[in-house]
């Protein structure tokens, strides 16, 4: 771990990774399948890889969630430069154009259960709280709300997030390869 990307909880850690245009924050979380949230999709490719890095291999990262909504030209440039890894997106994310253009994109329902192998997120659009087009996250480890704007203390634990009608299970990453 790098002093420029500290650990905020149990293996989340902030990342340096947007363009300082809008002073985004973006997080890595840790698991058996790590996931990349909240990071600049203006960002090079290389910056972020770079960033990654401050934490973990970029080969072990498994998850991408941009902090806003992506077109599908976006998308398809990080699955191209990333072939190991899979893009989530939210219902709130105009996703049906990336997800017909490949099969490594997940569409997330709200309060839909995302296994990371370790940890448990639950991704929804935050239209609601007046800041239509972008995303947060619950990880339900520790009860932390994360979205581009920042880190809102634990609001909870995985008992307060039932899931709904099951817990989703994301494909494994070794499908991409």
């Amino acid at each position: 771990m790098s002093d420029a990307a500290p650990e905020l909880r149990d293996g989340i850690f902030r990342l340096p990774a947007d363009t300082g245009e809008r002073g985004a924050h973006a997080y890595l979380i840790d698991a058996d399948e790590p996931l990349l949230f909240g990071f600049d999709l203006g960002l090079p490719l290389d910056a972020l890889v770079a960033t990654v890095e401050l934490v973990m291999p970029c080969e072990r990262l498994r998850w991408l969630c941009p902090a806003r909504a992506m077109d599908a030209d976006e998308a398809q440039r990080l699955l191209t430069a990333m072939p190991s890894v899979g893009l989530l997106c939210c219902v709130d994310s105009r996703p049906s154009a990336i997800a017909a253009t490949t099969a490594r994109v997940r569409v997330v329902g709200p309060d839909e259960h995302i296994e990371l192998g370790g940890r448990t997120v639950v991704l929804e659009g935050t239209r609601r709280l007046g800041d239509a087009g972008s995303v947060a996250l619950t990880e339900l480890v520790t009860g932390t709300v994360l979205s581009q704007h920042g880190v809102v203390e634990p609001v909870g634990t995985a008992a307060q997030y039932p899931p709904t009608g099951g817990c989703a299970s994301t494909p494994p990453a070794s499908e991409f390869a």
